[in-house]
């Protein structure tokens, strides 16, 4: 089922100026006719002489489209690589292929520059290639969902898998500039955009509002259980998200500390997606970490920090969404608990046991649980294993 996107009777056109720690960056969002009419004079200006675009499967003939407008510049080609959406391309051995690839069949120099056109899956492996081919190139992000315009796009942090875990391998590269067309969600399947909600959520339950602001409650008021969405609430949408995490970049770029606020869910969440996808039924990466939060408030309702309320809280935005609030019985609790033992978070709590496990709760909404100077906290796995078998019924249905 595609999503029903209403097209305004103008164009939108919204730029920030994102600072994170050393690095600053453009992140323009268009729509409509302006969407090319704005990029390609900003394109020509960079004089670059290759440019690498790398992009997924199911973009295929936006990202042809995409090409050949840009290999019409005076002076540069561009070359399309493809790639297929799924964690295992997400590897340090796709990265190798695409640059043996770029440097033998395209030439790149040190005056190239890669595009990551597609999802977040896509903007991750474009932008570590970007940082290190020749030490680094210059990088331009083009997302083409609505989770990666508002979740990924705001961050420096670049990542692949190993067979261990999500994001094992990884640094830390900027883009050049956000380029988002907002005409590329008009046909984005429901499911990607209520993934893209579910890590919206995470703002929402975790970082308060700027004072004065009503944005949260606009864009609550404005889900649909029917998906039909007017190109402004997106942008709205994207609004938050970028608002909200540039709210804790600004003095945590890294996120190392504060940031890792933006793990909320994400501990159980990882090891749900990276085990559903190596079976027929794969979780989308923001259903998986929207089935993270409910283990997340229910180890914090257990541990005694979060109030039933405020757990029924997490579940009533999910109904919201409409999205799954029961982890899939094919996934057995045991291989998760695996899965923990090797989350990439270990470490940042010293001495930590094999039978604990380091987690974002929440004290409230808004609220993080603090511990030893971070926002994590040692949770025993027997905890953690009686949270995941209570998210497999839904109580708040």
């Amino acid at each position: 089922m595609e999503l029903q996107i209403r097209t305004p009777r103008r164009s939108l056109s919204r730029d920030w100026t994102i600072a994170i720690g050393d690095h600053t960056f453009d992140y323009c969002v268009r729509s409509g006719g302006r969407a090319w009419s704005d990029l390609l004079p900003r394109l020509a200006a960079l004089q670059v002489d290759h440019f690498v675009m790398i992009a997924d499967t199911g973009v295929r003939e936006k990202a042809e489209e995409a090409c050949r407008r840009i290999a019409a510049l005076p002076g540069s080609t561009c070359t399309l690589f493809l790639l297929p959406v799924n964690e295992a391309t997400k590897s340090i051995a796709t990265i190798e292929q695409l640059s043996l690839r770029a440097e033998h069949e395209v030439g790149i120099t040190v005056n190239s520059c890669i595009i990551g056109f597609g999802g977040g899956l896509v903007a991750n492996i474009a932008g570590f290639l970007a940082a290190i081919q020749f030490r680094g190139l210059r990088l331009i992000q083009m997302p083409t969902t609505l989770l990666s315009m508002a979740d990924v796009m705001p961050s420096v942090k670049q990542g692949v898998n190993t067979s261990a875990g999500k994001n094992h391998l990884g640094t830390y590269t900027a883009p050049l500039f956000v380029w988002a067309d907002l005409t590329s969600l008009r046909t984005l399947p429901r499911i990607e955009i209520q993934s893209a909600l579910c890590e919206m959520m995470k703002f929402i339950l975790t970082i308060a509002p700027p004072h004065g602001s009503t944005l949260y409650e606009t864009i609550i008021a404005e889900l649909h259980p029917d998906m039909r969405y007017q190109e402004d609430q997106l942008l709205r949408i994207i609004h938050l998200c970028v608002e909200a995490k540039c709210q804790i970049l600004a003095g945590d770029p890294h996120e190392q500390g504060e940031g890792l606020l933006f793990e909320y869910g994400h501990t159980v969440g990882h090891a749900l997606e990276l085990l559903s996808s190596q079976g027929p039924d794969p979780l989308p990466h923001g259903l998986a970490i929207g089935l993270g939060m409910l283990v997340a408030a229910r180890v914090a309702r257990m541990l005694g920090l979060l109030s039933e309320r405020e757990e029924k809280t997490h579940h009533g935005f999910l109904h919201l969404i409409g999205v799954p609030t029961r982890i899939p019985a094919t996934l057995s609790t045991d291989a998760i608990l695996a899965l923990l033992r090797h989350d990439n978070k270990r470490g940042r709590l010293k001495a930590l046991p094999d039978d604990e496990i380091a987690m974002v709760l929440l004290r409230h909404l808004h609220e993080p649980h603090r511990t030893e100077k971070t926002v994590l906290t040692r949770v025993p796995l027997t905890v953690v294993r009686a949270a995941i078998e209570a998210t497999r019924l839904d109580v708040f249905a």
